[in-house]
């Protein structure tokens, strides 16, 4: 017996422009910096889907690509949700927020929670890696910035977890039932 090993082709991601242009109503985006954990990336995908998110966009760099793993982790879902590539993140999200979308950064620090946060509004939700949350570069560049609480003594959640409280909450503000 000769053993077959099958690789996947590249992934066809879809252009960031025509997304944006075909995005109706008041958009909710995911921005993923640096992400690189397969199954964390595959786990975000499938909530994102399920959570009713509008598109993803990820870096070039430093960032997990679309593989296998990726694809069995999100259940399918990376076949349903549209995911872009974008060669800059921060210009990307500066050119977002002139287009009136609001730059939605994730921190520990921030001091309004989701809660306080009105996902009503056209919004692009950024959450970062793994071990170094957003890059500084695209902190700043965020209109706000907010904040999961938390009780226990761990210090933050997973990335993939945190990426679902989010879009839970932006779901759930928008009417999803």
């Amino acid at each position: 017996m000769v053993p077959m090993i099958a690789k996947m082709a590249p992934f066809p991601y879809a252009d960031p422009e025509q997304i944006r242009q075909q995005t109706t109503g008041t958009p909710l985006y995911l921005i993923l910096d640096r992400v690189q954990d397969p199954y964390n990336f595959g786990a975000i995908i499938r909530s994102a889907e399920i959570l009713g998110t509008d598109a993803i966009f990820l870096g070039e760099q430093e960032q997990c690509d679309v593989t296998s793993l990726v694809c069995r982790t999100s259940a399918g879902a990376v076949n349903h949700v549209p995911l872009a590539q974008v060669p800059n993140l921060v210009a990307f999200c500066q050119q977002l927020k002139s287009e009136k979308i609001n730059v939605l950064g994730t921190a520990m620090q921030a001091e309004e929670t989701l809660v306080d946060y009105a996902f009503t509004h056209p919004t692009a939700l950024i959450v970062g890696n793994e071990g170094t949350g957003l890059h500084p570069d695209l902190l700043a560049t965020c209109s706000h910035l907010i904040r999961i609480p938390q009780q226990g003594e761990t210090e933050s959640l997973n990335v993939a977890v945190s990426a679902g409280i989010l879009l839970y909450e932006a779901s759930r503000q928008r009417g999803f039932q």
